[in-house]
């Protein structure tokens, strides 16, 4: 597994940027929980010239939305389109290929991209027809630093 040729990446939000739960009021309102190690993780992946994007195929829009404003992440969808027709365009964009790109998944719904790109990984609590196709399985659960495991071990960034 080499790390050395990816510029940009990529992860779900469900699953891997939170612990997979909804939490819904009475009054109908969703709410996610993120983990601020992984907001550290964008920034150190920004200050180390690598694209950051989040494909998420959540039908509630805005908290991811906001999330990604919040860490300056320009690459964000939310929606039922196929994500890895979402990706192909981001890679047209950026003049890349997909052996650059590192995915981070953790179900069946990430599974077509995770077979495209140069680097699966999932975290710990992962579907497990996702475990058997990742390069790389974190210890760290969905929601609990998965993305900053990534980038510190695997990549070699860190404070």
């Amino acid at each position: 597994m080499n790390t050395d040729n990816i510029k940009f990446v990529v992860t779900d939000v469900d699953g891997t940027l939170t612990d997979g739960g909804m939490y819904i009021t009475s009054a109908g309102e969703h709410f996610k929980r993120f983990d601020t190690r992984d907001g550290i993780a964008v920034s150190l992946l920004h200050t180390n010239s690598y694209h950051v994007g989040i494909i998420s195929n959540s039908k509630v829009t805005g908290m991811v939305t906001e999330r990604a404003k919040m860490l300056d992440i320009k690459h964000c969808y939310v929606g039922t389109e196929n994500k890895l027709d979402v990706l192909k365009d981001w890679i047209k964009e950026l003049n890349i290929t997909f052996d650059q790109v590192a995915y981070l998944g953790d179900d069946i719904n990430d599974k077509e991209v995770m077979e495209a790109v140069g680097l699966a990984i999932c975290p710990n609590d992962a579907n497990r027809s996702i475990k058997a196709i990742s390069d790389i399985m974190l210890k760290s659960n969905g929601g609990q630093g998965c993305l900053r495991e990534f980038i510190e071990e695997h990549l070699g960034l860190s404070e």
